[in-house]
């Protein structure tokens, strides 16, 4: 499972749900004014986050490395919903989009 900070530089936590300790933590880089949204793909490979900003800028971190594979802004309107597809597809739905 995955935990997101608010605030200027938020950091993602992800724990073994089981066990219930901290397995990594991301600073995030990118992402500001915290984090709005998450989700893992399918295989638990890979994490995507969207964040607080006007910009609603999103990454996708690798979660066995803590690298980050993939980063950009995202749509200028309300992200309502954050969902990864794949491995390598997600969509983003808010107020008059889906993308």
């Amino acid at each position: 499972m995955a935990t997101g900070e608010n605030g200027p530089k938020p950091s993602v936590f992800i724990y073994d749900g089981i066990s219930m300790t901290k397995k990594h933590e991301f600073k995030l880089n990118g992402i500001v004014k915290g984090v709005q949204d998450l989700d893992f793909s399918p295989s638990g490979k890979f994490l995507a986050i969207v964040d607080l900003s006007d910009d609603h800028n999103l990454a996708v971190y690798n979660t066995d490395t803590g690298a980050c594979v993939a980063k950009g802004k995202g749509d200028r309107g309300a992200v309502a919903c954050l969902s990864m597809i794949s491995d390598t597809t997600f969509v983003t739905v808010g107020v008059k989009h889906f993308k």
